[in-house]
């Protein structure tokens, strides 16, 4: 069987010469509620909204930097200072372990040594079907992504996580971001394959447990079409949408302690 995902990227590949009908009016269409928040963090700069809101404007998506180190992509409008930083929520993932986890979420926040190195601390959080309601973490320091034959040249918004203890490292990169037609911040992550895989990860996440607005799932798939990337458009049509059932709704974020900074104890 199909995934929504994929479905909704077949319907705009059929679609990529023409225009979708009527899909970039200014109209929240959500199975819930409309343009309603949650994990929301709010719009301090109305030009970027106005600028990366999608629709009405496009998706830029850009190459992964980590496929093409050597030649680095210096048109890619980068996302804000401090715009990452947070908690988002996985939405769409092409990972089958990502797919097995509910309320996935992860929390970006700077380390003391932001200023110098730029290294960020992430925090992922999930639940699981075999532990109920226990909120598991995985602790880890995130460092740029360095690329350019000599490694000279430091690809924005794209980190190396580097977990702590038994869990296995990758680099995720941002290669699209925005804000829905409701004005909800939203990232296209790409990440590349962890070490006991050969299979790269296409993620989309939100500011949002409810994820991007029908309208702009529809734009973010336009916009992979137009990349025009082989290994990116087969892993957007195999993602899946992710369990977010609210169950995590008005629970303190979590935090991680020294202890929880080991992940040991894990039941993966």
């Amino acid at each position: 069987m199909l995934s929504s995902a994929s479905i909704l990227f077949q319907a705009v590949l059929g679609n990529s010469r023409g225009t979708l009908k009527q899909a970039f009016s200014q109209v929240c269409l959500r199975k819930h509620s409309a343009c309603s928040l949650t994990n929301s963090l709010p719009v301090y700069n109305i030009d970027v909204l106005t600028s990366h809101q999608s629709p009405p404007n496009p998706i830029q998506l850009r190459r992964p930097p980590t496929q093409t180190p050597d030649t680095y992509d210096t048109t890619w409008v980068p996302t804000p200072p401090n715009w990452l930083l947070g908690t988002w929520s996985f939405i769409y993932s092409s990972s089958v372990s990502y797919q097995a986890y509910l309320n996935f979420q992860v929390t970006l926040s700077q380390t003391s040594n932001y200023s110098f190195d730029g290294t960020l601390q992430d925090l992922v959080t999930i639940q699981l079907n075999a532990t109920g309601d226990t909120v598991w973490t995985i602790y880890g320091i995130d460092t740029p992504t360095r690329v350019g034959k000599d490694g000279s040249i430091v690809a924005q918004d794209s980190y190396d996580d580097e977990p702590v203890g038994p869990i296995t490292a990758n680099t995720y990169e941002v290669i699209g971001w925005g804000y829905d037609s409701c004005g909800v911040p939203f990232a296209v992550w790409y990440e590349t394959p962890l070490p006991n895989s050969t299979i790269p990860i296409f993620d989309i996440v939100s500011r949002s447990d409810q994820g991007p607005s029908d309208l702009t799932l529809k734009s973010i798939f336009e916009a992979v079409t137009a990349l025009d990337d082989p290994v990116v458009s087969d892993l957007a049509s195999k993602s899946k949408k992710l369990i977010q059932n609210g169950a995590r709704d008005g629970l303190p974020f979590p935090t991680c302690n020294a202890s929880c900074q080991t992940n040991e104890n894990l039941p993966f």
